[in-house]
């Protein structure tokens, strides 16, 4: 994946823009995709459309792993993209603890 800009969508919220090439892969099922992602150290952060897509740390979340974002490779590598990375701030309201901090400025 390669970042090629940022932009604000149409609710004004901050988005980076990428390029990524084809992948080639099967489907992944959403208990190997819990398991994939329960692995890596993110828990469940509640489902859309009945279904787990969302897992989250205490910084991080990341959604819409639906069955078009997360493929399986032949040999059995898993692929992860388009998803939704936020950090997980307090505000998100999904138990995050990220806080912004402002630079500090002296005059």
């Amino acid at each position: 994946m390669k970042v090629i800009g940022f932009g604000k969508d149409v609710d004004s919220q901050f988005g980076v823009l990428i390029e990524q090439p084809y992948i080639e892969g099967i489907k992944v099922s959403e208990e190997e995709r819990a398991v994939f992602m329960h692995k890596l150290g993110f828990e469940d952060a509640g489902e859309d459309f009945g279904m787990r897509l969302n897992y989250k740390t205490q910084n991080l979340y990341i959604g819409d792993l639906n069955e078009y974002n997360v493929l399986k490779h032949d040999n059995g590598a898993i692929f992860v993209f388009d998803c939704d990375c936020r950090l997980n701030v307090p505000t998100l309201g999904c138990g995050g603890t990220w806080k912004i901090q402002p630079p500090a400025v002296k005059f």
